[in-house]
């Protein structure tokens, strides 16, 4: 299971999503958000990444985002605004070709088969203009769900990623004990997490995280489960006696 843990402020939160095992750090830049850093604050946390640094960014200027892959280049940008295909091909053009793109589309949570038809058209054209991979979101009220929490449904999803031309990550309001249902039915590319992680925007929780690496070591069963039954077994014996 791949995962990314995004809204990363802290390098002890970073720590955290690298110990629970995520594959990808995700690091807010420049948006109206309170998990939003600066430019140099976001460069800094990217350079004492381990795991793969992916600056998020909402409709940044391409210079903005051309300078700050300059400080610390990432794994990918992840464009989470209305960034239009020209935009995406004018910044692959711009950016060394080991920095992948990302776009992000969102959805309704009950869309219907028209609202998943026009997102699978944004994520073709985002894949034609040299997107690598699709983030998929849930939309509430007119906004992307990292704010809300929302998780979109299963069925919706599935539908979204089994006809999306690229990989797809799906975000929006997933936390630790919903990953290996959604992994098993929706099957996309990666899972993003970030505010079911938190104990305030930006912050993360320390029990939310030892979760999140239980459920990447072991599938998510509890420890009494994982255990050989001769150990289990053993264990209750020395209770009776």
């Amino acid at each position: 299971m791949r995962v990314k843990v995004c809204g990363l402020t802290l390098v002890r939160d970073l720590r955290l999503a690298e110990a629970a095992g995520a594959e990808y750090v995700g690091i807010i830049v420049e948006a109206n958000s309170p998990r939003a850093l600066g430019a140099q604050a976001a460069s800094l946390l990217a350079r004492a990444a381990k795991a793969k640094p992916v600056y998020v960014t909402v409709d940044l200027e391409e210079d903005r985002l051309v300078a700050l892959a300059e400080l610390r280049a990432p794994a990918a940008v992840q464009l989470h605004g209305v960034e239009t295909p020209d935009q995406i091909e004018g910044l692959r053009q711009r950016l060394p070709g080991g920095i992948e793109l990302w776009k992000a589309v969102s959805l309704p949570v009950g869309a219907g088969p028209k609202e998943i038809q026009t997102a699978l058209a944004l994520a073709a054209g985002a894949a034609q203009a040299g997107a690598a991979r699709v983030v998929l979101d849930t939309r509430v009220g007119g906004r992307s769900s990292g704010s809300t929490s929302v998780r979109l449904a299963l069925d919706v999803a599935r539908e979204f990623v089994s006809g999306c031309p690229v990989p797809c990550a799906l975000a929006g309001g997933l936390s630790p004990d919903d990953l290996q249902e959604t992994w098993d039915w929706v099957g996309p590319w990666a899972l993003d997490l970030s505010s079911r992680l938190e104990r305030s925007p930006g912050v993360k929780d320390p029990a939310r995280m030892r979760r999140l690496a239980e459920v990447l070591t072991s599938g998510g069963r509890p420890e009494a489960e994982r255990r050989p039954e001769s150990e289990q077994s053993g264990a209750h014996d020395a209770g009776d006696g």
